[in-house]
């Protein structure tokens, strides 16, 4: 029997990032071409002007087709990665009404879509190993990690909406080693995308720790902010502790990618201040919780 193929949610999510890029430098270039043919075809006479506009409409064309090819691209290996499914399967689901009859007809392949950590058994303090790794591997990719890879993540397809996004990451980085961000919405909506909800299910649930009570951060715990006016305007995650240093790693933090900076030194742009924090999210309890 034919060995299967198989390909990670890692591999998936840097295919679909360099997809979606190669897409919208096509469609730049798509309309730059655009108004160099218009400008050609109203400074040269009428005959050549014509000709020429009518072979670079045809290169527009295939422009855009071509950067809708990619776009399609991007989303199917972003689908593939969220879901776990076969990325064969993927295509005949949503772009299967243009595919060729032969096609359709033949068996899909026999690919496999692994999670790029691994599967995941929870034991006491196993949380911990999890997200440490989940934070090396995306510190060592620092560049990709923007608010464009999170909010794909989340919408299921490329995305570049760029609103605040520190609650994305932080259940991204959840889920990635391997909590089910998915439950808690039930009884918090946005929990998958605001700091105020993520805070108020802990809260509810009981895995809200606080220093003042002796409880000492541990890797992978949330960090919650204070916000402009008061109230939860901020989370990160921890990343280390090293000589009573809690260090955190947070998205949305001024800059295009991810930062890193010990966890009382974030401050609140609109105030200039320090912010206050108000609690660290136990996360081995809210893992340990879900069985």
């Amino acid at each position: 029997m034919a060995n299967k193929i198989s390909i990670s949610t890692g591999m998936l999510e840097d295919q679909a990032d360099r997809l979606q890029k190669l897409s919208n430098q096509i469609y730049e270039i798509y309309s730059k071409a655009n108004r160099a043919i218009s400008l050609i075809h109203e400074a040269t006479n009428s005959k050549y002007s014509w000709d020429m506009q009518r072979k670079g409409t045809i290169l527009l064309r295939d422009a855009d087709h071509m950067a809708d090819l990619m776009h399609d691209a991007a989303k199917i290996a972003v689908q593939a990665s969220t879901s776990f499914q076969n990325t064969d399967k993927v295509i005949r689901e949503l772009i299967g009404e243009f595919l060729p009859k032969d096609i359709i007809q033949s068996p899909p392949s026999t690919q496999e879509v692994t999670d790029s950590n691994g599967a995941v058994t929870y034991t006491d303090g196993e949380y911990q190993n999890r997200i440490t790794d989940i934070i090396a591997q995306e510190k060592a990719n620092i560049s990709s990690c923007t608010a464009q890879k999170y909010w794909s993540w989340y919408y299921g397809e490329p995305s570049s909406c760029g609103d605040g996004w520190c609650a994305v990451f932080a259940s991204y980085m959840m889920e990635k080693a391997g909590v089910d961000v998915n439950a808690p919405l039930s009884e918090s909506e946005w929990f998958k995308t605001s700091p105020a909800y993520q805070f108020d299910y802990f809260s509810a649930k009981g895995f809200i720790e606080h220093r003042s009570d002796g409880y000492v951060p541990q890797v992978g715990d949330l960090v919650f902010y204070e916000g402009y006016g008061g109230g939860v305007g901020h989370v990160a995650i921890v990343t280390s502790i090293e000589n009573g240093v809690v260090n955190t790693l947070h998205g949305n933090i001024g800059q295009p990618t991810i930062g890193e900076i010990p966890e009382n030194w974030y401050r609140n742009a609109a105030e200039g201040g320090y912010c206050k924090i108000l609690g660290y999210g136990n996360i081995s309890a809210f893992a340990a919780s879900q069985g």
